[in-house]
């Protein structure tokens, strides 16, 4: 059950979605991720979570770990080619070219519109607001907003 779920996550997490996606200057600025973390708790989010590995940094609301469709995902990429590649695995969701077996890892009602993925340098930002909660989308636009910043 366990590698089920796993692999579910797997699917859906390269295919989570691009819907809009903001470079940074000639100069490539890296945000890192006590910034990256600021940010979100500026816009209003508490007790993240961060788990760290060797290719990036996942900061996440709390009960985020296990779903890709959470209010907030962030992922800190050590490079803005690594945030790059991301958003190019997302293409498949974005224009709806998933494999049926990809599809079938979506949650029941999925639907796309409620699907936020913003790059914001080499951190990709991915907020699933399953109840159209209106302070969720002023909350992840404030986010996006102090990344820029950052950025």
């Amino acid at each position: 059950m366990r590698k089920e779920a796993a692999r579910a996550l797997a699917v859906v997490g390269a295919a989570a979605l691009a819907v809009a996606s903001t470079g940074c200057a000639s100069s490539q600025k890296l945000i890192d991720t006590k910034s990256a973390q600021s940010a979100f708790r500026q816009a209003g989010f508490r007790d993240l979570v961060v788990r760290r590995s060797s290719t990036a940094d996942v900061i996440s609301t709390p009960g985020s770990t296990l779903s890709t469709f959470a209010p907030l995902i962030a992922v800190r990429f050590a490079t803005v080619d690594g945030a790059q590649r991301r958003l190019a695995n997302d293409q498949p969701l974005l224009h709806g070219t998933l494999s049926p077996q990809e599809r079938s890892a979506l949650p029941q009602g999925f639907d796309i519109a409620r699907l936020v993925d913003v790059r914001v340098c080499n951190v990709v930002l991915t907020s699933y607001d399953t109840d159209r909660n209106r302070s969720l989308a002023a909350r992840i636009e404030r986010a996006v907003g102090i990344l820029r910043q950052k950025c």
